[in-house]
């Protein structure tokens, strides 16, 4: 059997991206045995442990709150986006050398706790590009996106346009089958496309784009 090595291409996701990406290791690596004593906590221990490392559930946090600060901030607000973001980053780090240990031949229980295995195939240069399959439109000014899943990614970005305007991104996802992108305006024509995250390019190409009215 090979040994299995966890990729670490969510270094070069956008600090956007690594929120939900902590969201979903976070909960799927609740609940399971053999991952009961993560070298970095899952949520903050109760009762408190001022000698704990920061949870995971805390990094997350911080890095959410930082990112929004520094959207309408300066300089300084930025510096302390970037420190949340590497301080969020060495937690992922220190769970995905856990989980490469408990899971070293079984990428399968690697995929389920929300990282993926490293590809092997040492030609791959970028990330397969995703398709639309189809777009939900039952939700007044909702859409619904279901997104071709791809090997090795660790999110997808999503980019809408109105009639022939720029393209703008307005979501960030961990999951590829079911996109909600709530909050459009409806009576509109809505372009929408998206990209696969991480692998060793840091992002693949655009899907083709296809557009929807918004009811």
């Amino acid at each position: 059997m090979k040994k299995i090595t966890v990729s670490l291409a969510y270094h070069r996701l956008p600090a956007q991206m690594v929120v939900p990406l902590m969201g979903t290791v976070i909960t799927g690596m609740q609940g399971k045995a053999e991952l009961k004593n993560p070298p970095v906590p899952l949520t903050p221990p109760v009762p408190a442990d001022p000698d704990a490392p920061v949870d995971l559930t805390t990094r997350k946090t911080q890095l959410e709150a930082a990112i929004e600060a520094s959207a309408v901030g300066g300089k300084a607000d930025t510096a302390v986006k970037n420190d949340a973001l590497e301080f969020a980053l060495d937690g992922l780090d220190q769970e995905a050398f856990f989980i490469q240990a408990v899971y070293r031949y079984n990428p399968t229980g690697v995929i389920a706790t929300g990282f993926v295995p490293a590809s092997t195939n040492r030609a791959q240069v970028a990330l397969d590009a995703p398709a639309i399959t189809s777009i939900d439109s039952d939700v007044p000014a909702q859409l619904t996106l279901h997104v071709t899943p791809v090997d090795n990614a660790y999110g997808y970005e999503v980019q809408t346009r109105t009639g022939t305007g720029d393209w703008a991104t307005v979501l960030y996802s961990s999951a590829a089958r079911s996109i909600v992108l709530p909050g459009l305006t409806s009576g509109t024509a809505t372009g929408v496309q998206v990209r696969a995250l991480g692998g060793l390019t840091g992002y693949s190409a655009w899907s083709m784009a296809v557009s929807r009215f918004v009811p």
